[in-house]
This record gives structure tokens, sequence and C-alpha cells, in this order.
């Protein structure tokens, strides 16, 4: 639905309301168009250019931050790159041993070996 649909549905209960005693279902629809508008607020706000540019100048700054790290890591003495690489394949190891376990996947597969 629109966000003109709803406001206006919005607008009929309310004239239904002021014109006599509220009904819980007529409160109950508000209270659920309300919400419905209050999300495609948000909506239509996050798409909003400015939005959107902010979302993309920091995505950038996340992007070049990471980059720098990892130029600085290539550039750096082969010890350390060996280091540093090797700890994060262990971290990534350890990540997938523990997503295996977690789904059940290692422990029926030490079961059936």
């Amino acid at each position: 639905m629109s966000l003109a649909v709803i406001q206006k549905q919005i607008r009929n209960c309310t004239d239904a309301i002021a014109g006599g005693q509220p009904s819980p279902s007529i409160m109950a629809r508000i209270v659920a168009m309300e919400e419905e508008s209050e999300e495609l607020n948000g909506q239509l706000a996050s798409s909003r250019p400015e939005t959107v540019r902010l979302q993309l100048r920091g995505t950038r700054r996340f992007v070049e931050t990471r980059l720098k790290d990892l130029q600085r890591l290539l550039n750096g003495e082969p010890q350390t790159v060996r280091v540093e690489s090797e700890t994060r394949t262990e971290n990534r190891a350890d990540a997938e041993r523990e997503n295996l376990h977690r789904l059940g996947v290692l422990g029926s597969a030490r079961r059936c070996g």
C-alpha cells in the first residue's frame, strides 16, 4: 500500500472515532496502520540522496582504511606477513569448525567416522 492510502485510512478511522465511541477493532487498526506508515517513512528517508551519499561516504572510508591496512601488511617484512597470514588462516579455520559444530555437521561426521 502507498503512504498516501495508509494516511487516508488513518484519517477515516479517526473521523469514525470522532463521530462516536471508539471500538477496540478500530483502535487496533489505527495502531497497525500507523506502524506501517512509520515503516514506509523510514524506507523513504533511507532512500533520500543525502542519506545514500552519507552511506557511500562511510563505505568508502571503510574500504580505504582496509586497503591502507593491507598495503601496510604487504609492504612489511616477509616474516610479519607470514605470521599475520598464518594467524588469519587459523582464525578462519577455528571459525569454520565452530560453524560446523554449531550446525551439527562436525558432530555427525565424528559419529560416522
